[in-house]
């Protein structure tokens, strides 16, 4: 079984074909990682004694992706829509679907994508928060998650992520500049429609 969680968690490492995986730091079990391929997305992996490998982190677009997999699921089906909910300690659900994503081999993981910042920082702050993350599927439970060092491991994601872009994640334009200006020395266009 370690040698399947060892193939499961390199796939959600590697993602793309050209992913270009590099260790950040290790947090309480967590690994903090920069995918190159995703313009320096951050993300963090657990990988469980018992099958299950989380990945949670930013795409390229810095919206927040997170992916779900365990050695037992052999049949998902790459493409296919999974509606789950997830929730952590006591609290509402995330109820939504989640793609099968092709990992490699016959390896197929559920993945989600948050486009919305204010879902994606509260979700994140209640994983950050809490002490464990359930998962289920059509009424059963599909996963049951130990949350230790998810605090930390969450502080280490942002902070990542804050020093490859300069600013926090979900923050909108970098500060103290103008967002519409030329970018690399360019001159400005003289037909600016925001200048009068």
């Amino acid at each position: 079984m370690r040698l399947l969680v060892s193939f499961v968690a390199a796939a959600l490492l590697a993602g793309p074909a050209d992913a270009q995986i590099e260790s950040w730091k290790q947090v309480g079990g967590w690994d903090v990682n920069v995918d190159r391929s995703l313009k320096n997305g951050c993300f963090i992996l657990f990988k469980g004694t018992r099958g299950t490998v989380v990945r949670l982190g930013f795409t390229a677009e810095r919206d927040m992706h997170w992916f779900l997999a365990h050695d037992d699921w052999k049949s998902l089906e790459d493409g296919k829509a999974y509606v789950t909910s997830v929730s952590f300690d006591n609290g509402a659900p995330y109820t939504g679907p989640m793609k099968g994503k092709a990992m490699g081999g016959a390896t197929v993981a559920l993945t989600a994508t948050f486009a919305d910042a204010a879902v994606w920082k509260r979700f994140l702050g209640e994983f950050m928060r809490g002490n464990r993350m359930r998962v289920t599927y059509g009424g059963q439970q599909i996963a049951l998650l130990n949350l230790q060092s998810s605090a930390a491991a969450g502080e280490a994601l942002l902070a990542c992520q804050t020093s490859f872009d300069g600013r926090a994640p979900g923050s909108g334009a970098p500060t103290g500049g103008d967002p519409f200006a030329p970018r690399g020395g360019q001159p400005p266009d003289q037909k600016d429609p925001f200048k009068r």
